[in-house]
């Protein structure tokens, strides 16, 4: 009896680590909050950050008309850490340009530390917002409270 309880519990192991090597064995694509180790911006956020304000611009037309918004942006981090698959999740109405301007940038970023599932690296879905503001440097007024 117990051998066979044995034998069953090493097919179901194996049949399990099988299933986990041939599922990573194809293109899936995995979301960062399901990866023992997130993909991450060689350096890290804070160089994610300088990155963006060094290569981002703020296109002349949404900037004249005062356009701003966010640009909610997803990119796929490739097992090698290279960026594919730009795409704009939800843009800025009225302003086609950011939305370029943000795709434009992306493609513009070095390779990443990819994603890691199970040891190895994998594709991974990242979700990376794009604020633009424009600030006139002036300090906004606070509103004055009516006397009752």
């Amino acid at each position: 009896m117990k051998k066979i309880k044995l034998i069953t519990s090493f097919l179901f192991l194996s049949a399990t680590l099988w299933a986990q090597d041939s599922s990573m064995s194809n293109d899936t694509v995995y979301a960062t909050d399901k990866v023992e180790k997130k993909p991450e911006f060689q350096g890290g956020e804070m160089e994610m950050y300088k990155f963006i304000q060094k290569n981002i611009m703020y296109p002349q037309i949404e900037k004249e008309a005062n356009i701003m918004g966010t640009v909610y942006t997803s990119f796929v981090v490739d097992k090698d850490g290279s960026i594919t698959d730009v795409t704009v999740v939800r843009g800025v109405p009225d302003g086609p340009g950011l939305d370029a301007e943000a795709v434009r940038m992306i493609r513009l970023m070095p390779k990443w530390n990819p994603g890691i599932q199970y040891g190895r690296a994998v594709k991974c879905k990242f979700n990376l917002p794009i604020k633009y503001s424009i600030s006139n440097g002036r300090t906004p007024r606070k509103k004055k409270k009516k006397d009752k």
